[in-house]
């Protein structure tokens, strides 16, 4: 468990891995400096910004703040001290200890069907969605979208999602500009 920017953070052990249990909601990079705070159509596409999903920072009490991935990747630091953005092959373990069971790590009441979420693993992700370009969201309730720190190429990077209605668990490839949830892993 940690503090950082007025944040309490639990954590929970799956594996040999400590993972954060909320998604990290902070506007500032732990140097201090300040992550500016994107509305409307002007969603930073090349550098740091974050927002609330529909910009609206009641949801943002549950859900965190949505960051593109220029600010996951910014050498002054998102992730608190002794933290970091996990990357691909981190969530590759995470994967494999939880059976690929994207129900293990979904929040108890997150999902339908064969996707309801039981939290076993205590990792507790919600179903928050992305932002996309020109002010655009989508996916409440029905996807939750995880950055990692792994670069693809110029203008793709990895993340993890979770599914609404099925119990797997996904890695992929998405432009660095959208709002994607992030979890941070111990050091």
């Amino acid at each position: 468990m940690g503090n950082f920017e007025g944040n309490i953070y639990k954590s929970v052990l799956i594996g040999e891995q400590e993972w954060m249990v909320d998604n990290i909601n902070v506007n500032r990079f732990r140097n201090g400096d300040s992550i500016p705070e994107v509305k409307g159509d002007k969603w930073y596409r090349e550098k740091a910004a974050w927002c609330y999903y529909n910009n609206d920072s009641e949801i943002g009490e549950n859900y965190g703040k949505l960051y593109n991935w220029y600010t996951v990747n910014d050498p002054r630091g998102l992730a608190p001290q002794g933290w970091h953005i996990a990357t691909d092959e981190e969530f590759k373990t995470l994967i494999k200890v939880v059976k690929n069971s994207s129900n293990a790590l979904k929040a108890i009441g997150q999902g339908t069907s064969n996707g309801i979420g039981s939290n076993s693993s205590g990792f507790s992700a919600l179903l928050g969605g992305y932002r996309g370009l020109d002010n655009c969201f989508f996916y409440m309730k029905e996807f939750a979208y995880f950055w990692s720190s792994t670069e693809v190429s110029s203008t793709y990077a990895r993340y993890l999602y979770l599914n609404l209605n099925n119990n797997n668990i996904c890695l992929a490839d998405y432009g660095k500009e959208f709002g994607f949830s992030v979890r941070c892993i111990k050091d």
